[in-house]
């Protein structure tokens, strides 16, 4: 099993984990804010009498475990003593992994804080995507533009296997998390070695980092695309009629093919609805006849973002995904019917790309999408990871991320462990019209139409 992060804010790798993203992941406390209530939830966090630790646990052995350590325990000459602050924080850590749940961890204040950081959009970092597939084994899986990591040339393939010298075997993701972060504009040393076996190390300066939560490309050649199969038509000295036919028919397959927009979302923030508005805007005032919303590669994050986002494909009050869990929580998304698209969202043709690293958020936007048949879904199966984290502080030393429910599709299907299968599998060999053959496969789709 692996998880993946973003290399950031103080943890210069703001890995967030959404899913497979999943150490410093994803949804948020959904009381932060008020989108929707979390219906017949009765645990507040409180202790009462009849659930107070304290009352039902004898703490004596580790207090006795904690004094025999103050008593005995001997770094060296050198040695400092370790902090009441670092003690408590381990203890807390080492509970919460006996759940056994890679989702549900302490966050130390640092990395707590740059969960925060990330969910709003921007962090301090590296700007990198990483993974971990096994036991010691973490991989570079993504680089964000314009960030630090692409200006060294770190790539998605790399596997790290240092960290300011140190190796990284028998650390946690969380723990090479905590080593990659930092302040912008100090150091951090990457070892890495290459998909063709060659070791390097980059030294590289953390630096601000925006999620580039959204990134379109826009590709309109119908004009040009005709003239070329007029040109075509006239080579072959058919006859004008056989011509004319030629053109007609060749025309309006190129114009629906190359006549596309693709918006590429790398994460649920904040900032991905704005964004994302702008290009539905952009695409309802054009002519443009395919929408392509490209999810490959995306962790997840916040899961109000991403019902606000299915809400622009379905009609007001479709069931988009619900969550069911302990102590009675019950949650339902329902989309709100944005109306952006305007007409196109009946005449025009949506189509989404996920992958195999496509998680949580992203593949429950999806699963919600082809279910209710608002969109063609393109891709591999997805990474399989659909429960819900909450964020909750613990006093001043950290927050604790712990999984509350799990989330289901429309059908009352979990993805935990299953991920979503598309309804339409990538054809590998369509090399045309762009050099993505789940883009040419989507298109394809659309035109068959």
């Amino acid at each position: 099993m692996y998880r993946h992060y973003v290399l950031g804010v103080s943890l210069a790798v703001l890995l967030f984990t959404a899913g497979y993203f999943s150490r410093i992941l994803t949804e948020p406390d959904p009381e932060i804010i008020p989108i929707f209530s979390v219906k017949n939830a009765t645990s507040s966090g409180a202790l009462s009498s009849s659930n107070d630790p304290a009352k039902l646990v004898d703490f004596a052995t580790f207090w006795q475990t904690w004094a025999q350590l103050d008593a005995n325990f001997y770094g060296g000459a050198s040695s400092t003593p370790v902090a009441e602050t670092e003690r408590v924080q381990a203890a807390i850590a080492g509970l919460v992994s006996a759940y056994g749940d890679p989702y549900t961890v302490f966050l130390p204040t640092k990395q707590s804080n740059a969960l925060k950081e990330q969910v709003r959009g921007d962090f301090e970092g590296i700007g990198a995507v990483l993974n971990m597939f096994d036991a010691d084994t973490f991989f570079v899986t993504g680089i964000l533009p314009h960030s630090p990591a692409e200006a060294v040339g770190l790539a998605a393939g790399d596997r790290i296997v240092s960290v300011d010298g140190a190796r990284v075997q028998g650390t946690t993701l969380d723990g090479l998390v905590s080593r990659i972060r930092g302040e912008a504009g100090t150091l951090v040393a990457i070892g890495v070695v290459h998909q063709d076996g060659t070791e390097k190390t980059f030294d590289i300066t953390r630096g601000r980092v925006a999620l580039p939560t959204v990134a379109a490309q826009t590709v309109s050649q119908v004009r040009q695309v005709a003239k070329k199969v007029v040109d075509k038509a006239d080579d072959m000295k058919n006859t004008v009629i056989d011509a004319l036919s030629r053109v007609d028919e060749e025309a309006d397959y190129e114009a629906k093919k190359e006549n596309y927009r693709i918006v590429h979302l790398s994460t649920f923030a904040e900032s991905s609805v704005p964004a994302f508005n702008k290009e539905a805007e952009a695409f309802a005032a054009s002519d443009e006849e395919v929408f392509i919303l490209d999810l490959r590669d995306n962790p997840g994050g916040d899961m109000r973002v991403a019902a606000i986002l299915a809400s622009y494909y379905l009609p007001k009050g479709e069931l988009i995904t619900y969550a069911q869990g302990g102590n009675n929580l019950s949650e339902r998304y329902e989309s709100f019917g944005i109306d952006t698209f305007g007409a196109k969202r009946d005449t025009a043709c949506f189509a989404v790309l996920v992958n195999e690293r496509s998680a949580s958020a992203s593949e429950i936007l999806a699963a919600a999408l082809g279910e209710h048949k608002a969109a063609k879904i393109v891709g591999t199966k997805t990474y399989g990871k659909g429960s819900v984290q909450k964020l909750i502080d613990i006093a001043d030393i950290g927050s604790l991320k712990v999984t509350i429910a799990h989330w289901y599709t429309p059908s009352g299907t979990s993805l935990s462990h299953n991920g979503y299968t598309p309804e339409i599998p990538v054809n590998q060999e369509l090399n045309e019209p762009t050099p993505d053959p789940f883009v040419n496969t989507a298109i394809q789709s659309c035109t068959k139409e």
